[in-house]
């Protein structure tokens, strides 16, 4: 189809069609898509396709819309909030993949997860009442630090330091594989777990009357105000298992 053709079909149809039908429909015409970038029909259409799609056609065409937010390499998907701004009441998730520090802060009532598999450091920082989810599998630090009244899971895999702060009253879980220290803070009432099957050392303080479990291949210390559990020696082995069984998956 030649340009003359396509500038006079309906403006409508043209909206809908994403850049592989445009060039589809256009084959050995489309280089003339350029040429005819100031006509109105091609300007509306320019200005509702992403940048990185337009440069996928090798035009030089400029005027497109911006493309997500990018971490590393990934992507912050906000499904729930409006103008990717994690201040609503809207679910926030961030799923990443790449090597950058990924980083998620979210001040509304919706759940909170984050998601990465790079060896940046990953940290989650939410205020709201949702719960509050980290899973890395990369080498960088892991942090999550909640203070709202959901549930607080940090899963970590790599060899960094993991982080697990959380003052709601939920209950706290933090559960690593790797070599780097762990720490877990809880000041709520909920029951607060660490498991970690590294050789750094464990530390768990929690401040809240829920029961409290420590399962570490290292050095561990435990501070309580609520009944402090003392795995048996086959609990202790399925626990720190289930650690290296994560780390194993991660990566």
């Amino acid at each position: 189809m030649d340009m003359d053709t396509f500038i006079s079909l309906d403006p409508t149809v043209i909206q809908t069609l994403d850049v592989s039908q445009v060039k589809g429909l256009l084959g050995s015409n489309l280089p003339e898509l350029r040429s005819y970038e100031n006509q109105s029909v091609v300007q509306t259409w320019i200005s509702t396709r992403f940048q990185a799609d337009l440069d996928y056609l090798g035009l030089g065409l400029k005027g497109g819309k911006a493309d997500p937010t990018s971490v590393g390499v990934g992507t912050i998907l906000l499904p729930s909030t409006s103008a990717g701004v994690a201040g609503g009441n809207g679910v926030v998730t961030t799923v990443a993949g790449g090597a950058g520090a990924v980083t998620t802060v979210a001040g509304g009532a919706g759940a909170v997860t984050t998601v990465a598999g790079g060896a940046g450091a990953v940290t989650t920082v939410a205020g709201g009442a949702g719960a509050v989810t980290t899973v890395a599998g990369g080498a960088g630090a892991v942090t999550t630090v909640a203070g709202g009244a959901g549930a607080v899971t940090t899963v970590a895999g790599g060899a960094g330091a993991v982080t697990t702060m959380a003052g709601g009253a939920g209950a706290v879980t933090t559960v690593a594989g790797g070599a780097g220290a762990v720490t877990t803070v809880a000041g709520g009432a909920g029951a607060v777990t660490t498991v970690a099957g590294g050789a750094g050392a464990v530390t768990t303080v929690a401040g809240g009357a829920g029961a409290v479990t420590t399962v570490a291949g290292g050095a561990a210390t435990t501070a309580s105000g609520g009944a402090t559990n003392r795995p048996t020696f086959g609990l202790h082995l399925l626990l720190a298992t289930l650690a290296v069984a994560v780390l194993y998956i991660l990566h």
